[in-house]
């Protein structure tokens, strides 16, 4: 039987910021339930980082007197996180960023912070996989696969578009700053930012999968 894991949970200390320029909400993510070393070396990770972008928003809009979206409202800025709980040892939390500041639409900004629930030591992509293992061949392939797939059930949503209507495409590359969590059930799942690899229409797809197919891969 294996070790138990550390149960942790995360609390939210709220940042709300209103002037004629600026409207900023901010939900900043705080782990407890475990050791004092591991929880505070994990919250310094977590909370330094966003509370610094926000010092830097409130400092650039402290003589503005009204936004600069030319709508004569304030600019509006939101920090937002979602815990995701998983069998795989690892405080895990995805963040997302948004703001307008002009234009059509607002922009948002996806990224994933993961530590080990025993030693607070951060982990990354690449961090999942045994050691010399070639992972990215056979991650990058599952990921075509269910592109393709995906490209084929929008072809029949739109039947008026071109044959090859391609609405999702393959990533660049996926290295150490890959947005990623484990899903409850073990199950790896993918995530992209707007315009990463689908217009702004799809959002911030995300494509899992199955832990049997690379488990023979996994380090944990």
């Amino acid at each position: 039987m294996s070790p138990a894991r550390p149960a942790w949970r995360l609390v939210t200390d709220s940042v709300t910021l209103r002037t004629r320029a600026l409207k900023l909400d901010a939900r900043i993510p705080r782990v407890i339930g475990l050791s004092d070393s591991t929880r505070q070396r994990i919250n310094q990770a977590l909370e330094l980082p966003l509370r610094a972008d926000i010092a830097a928003v409130r400092h650039d809009y402290r003589a503005e007197p009204a936004g600069r979206n030319g709508r004569g409202t304030p600019d509006e800025f939101l920090y937002d996180y979602t815990a995701r709980p998983n069998p795989r040892g690892l405080v895990s939390v995805s963040l997302v960023s948004w703001s307008y500041t002009g234009g059509a639409h607002g922009n948002g900004n996806l990224a994933t912070r993961h530590f080990d629930s025993s030693t607070g030591a951060p982990v990354s992509l690449p961090g999942l996989f045994k050691p010399g293992v070639q992972w990215k061949p056979r991650v990058m392939g599952e990921l075509a696969l269910q592109i393709r797939t995906r490209n084929a059930d929008e072809r029949k949503k739109a039947p008026e578009m071109p044959a090859d209507w391609q609405p999702f495409e393959m990533p660049r590359d996926l290295n150490a700053q890959q947005p990623f969590w484990f899903s409850p059930a073990g199950d790896l799942v993918l995530a992209f930012g707007q315009y990463e690899v689908a217009a702004y229409a799809y959002g911030m797809p995300q494509f899992t999968i199955p832990a049997a197919r690379i488990a023979d891969l996994l380090a944990r």
